[in-house]
């Protein structure tokens, strides 16, 4: 396509039809199943051009982080636990809430998630954001505690500790794991 963007076809054999990624800085990736031709490949993304060209648009604002392969994660999960351990210590010094343990992952989508068992999950790549963000996702999984949902409550919880939560969770969206 000639539309500002290069367009990279992949063939792989765990894709079992055919998607579109669009990363930081507007590259898009078209992976395709084994078995199917790249011309079809390529029908399917210009017929998906449209879409293409708008989430181009959207990922110039994004921010790429470091690309989280094993040796990448090994070598920063421990640090990645120390600084959200600290963190949740910190902040817990206010909220005083009990929780079950603390897992360090690569998590992709989510930067934290909080079970209903109270054990906090974290991706590493908290640590290559802003100090701001990172507290502002420790003090959010840390008010999922209390209250397990994102209710009125819930927000004027986390506003107790962060009353800028708005710009920070807007700010969150342009930084993308990878």
């Amino acid at each position: 396509m000639e539309n500002g963007f290069e367009i990279t076809y992949e063939r792989s054999r765990r894709a079992r039809s055919i998607s579109i990624s669009v990363k930081p800085g507007g590259k898009v990736l078209v992976r395709f199943p084994f078995f199917a031709a790249q011309k079809t490949a390529e029908r399917f993304a210009e017929a998906k051009k449209e879409w293409i060209m708008k989430a181009v648009a959207k990922s110039k604002d994004k921010i790429a982080l470091p690309k989280a392969t094993d040796k990448h994660y090994r070598g920063h999960r421990e640090e990645a636990r120390r600084r959200i351990s600290e963190r949740l210590e910190h902040f817990n010094l206010h909220y005083g809430m009990k929780w079950q343990g603390v897992r360090i992952g690569r998590q992709k989508s989510r930067w934290g998630s909080c079970s209903k068992r109270g054990v906090l999950s974290f991706s590493y790549s908290l640590i290559f954001l802003p100090a701001e963000l990172l507290d502002y996702v420790v003090i959010h999984e840390l008010c999922h505690l209390k209250e397990f949902n994102h209710s009125q409550n819930f927000w004027n919880l986390v506003a107790e500790s962060a009353p800028g939560w708005k710009k920070h969770r807007a700010l969150l969206r342009k930084y993308r794991a990878q």
